[in-house]
């Protein structure tokens, strides 16, 4: 089981390292798109795409213009925007949600 999980590591690291800071940042933004009601964080996503997370701050600034944090807490306002105008679901369950 051990040697699976090694080469699992392995193709991860791998395939992290043939991708450009432009893929890595789309994939990111997908990731948030996707899953913004979960928690995200600098560290988890430098984690999971072996960046370094200033380098990755930077990097997410010059593609989509805008930072990190700023990107997540638009997409959730969004979401939760589009709630408000479609269900009529408590303020608070709405919070939650996003």
């Amino acid at each position: 089981m051990g040697v699976s999980l090694c080469g699992n590591v392995i193709k991860s690291i791998d395939g992290a390292a043939r991708k450009t800071g432009e893929e890595i940042v789309r994939m990111v933004v997908d990731d948030i798109n996707e899953h913004y009601c979960e928690n995200i964080s600098l560290l988890g996503i430098s984690q999971k795409y072996f960046i370094h997370p200033n380098y990755f701050c930077r990097l997410f600034k010059n593609v989509v213009s805008e930072s990190f944090s700023d990107y997540i807490t638009k997409v959730r306002m969004q979401k939760a925007k589009e709630l408000l105008e479609d269900t009529r679901l408590k303020l608070g369950d709405i919070g939650e949600m996003v």
